[in-house]
């Protein structure tokens, strides 16, 4: 018998929220590690798609890095 897929885990706004302002707090370099982290969690590897909630961390980490950058320039 064939098994379902599991769901797949997306955060919520509220999650997603707190994501943010955590990476916020960070200094520039600690968001780096974190953008570099959910990067590489975002490859796509063997036909299998990266997972939802990397994907959505991904682009929380380059909206604050891009903010940082925007707030040093």
């Amino acid at each position: 018998m064939a098994r379902r897929p599991e769901p797949e885990t997306v955060l919520t706004r509220d999650q997603l929220a707190e994501f943010t302002r955590k990476l916020q707090m960070l200094s520039d370099d600690g968001v780096e590690r974190i953008y570099e982290t959910t990067y590489r969690e975002c490859a796509y590897k063997e036909r299998i798609l990266p997972p939802a909630a990397a994907i959505q961390q991904l682009v929380a980490a380059w909206k604050v890095l891009k903010k940082f950058r925007a707030m040093s320039g």
